[in-house]
Formats: C-alpha cells, structure tokens, sequence
C-alpha cells in the first residue's frame, strides 16, 4: 500500500482527559487541528464526524502507543476496519 491511498493522515496525542488532533487533509492539502473529550461518545461522534468527510476512504492514523486504548475505541466504532501499518494505522476499508 503506498501513501496515495490514504485521504488524510491524523495524528493523535492521546491523554486521560482529552485528545489533541492534527489532520492532514490530501485532497486539499491542508491541516486541521482539534482536541476532543475522551468520553466514548465523544470518540464516536469524531469517528463519524471523519466518515461523512472522507466516506470509506482509507485515512492513516499515527499513535504513541501500541496499546492505546483509544485504538481499541476505534476499532469497535468504525467496524473494526483497522489494521497496524508499522507504527502506523490505518482507518477504513482496505
């Protein structure tokens, strides 16, 4: 899978008590910054927030840790459709 795939690349700093966010949008080459709660539905909503955005395109996911439980959020909200890439996730259907 090469980089052309993915639609947008998001970094996530994760905390107890919230999650700071940097998207890298492809399509038009712009960033976005944002910080969401760390409640369960905060989570989804964002999830869905990126589905009606980018549909099933494939969006690249960086995290700090392997066993973040953030990404055991996301892969319950977005139908278990994650796969590891290295150091590196990947959100959507592949």
């Amino acid at each position: 899978m090469t980089t052309a795939n993915y639609i947008a690349y998001v970094g996530i700093d994760w905390a107890d008590r919230k999650h700071d966010i940097a998207l890298d949008d492809c399509a038009s080459d712009t960033w976005h910054e944002s910080i969401i709660p760390t409640r369960p539905q905060d989570i989804l909503d964002w999830v869905n927030q990126l589905r009606v955005r980018y549909g099933e395109g494939q969006i690249a996911i960086g995290m700090e840790q392997k066993r973040d439980p953030l990404l055991y959020a996301l892969c319950q909200y977005d139908h278990g459709r994650i796969q590891r890439l290295g150091e590196y996730y990947c959100l959507g259907s592949g």
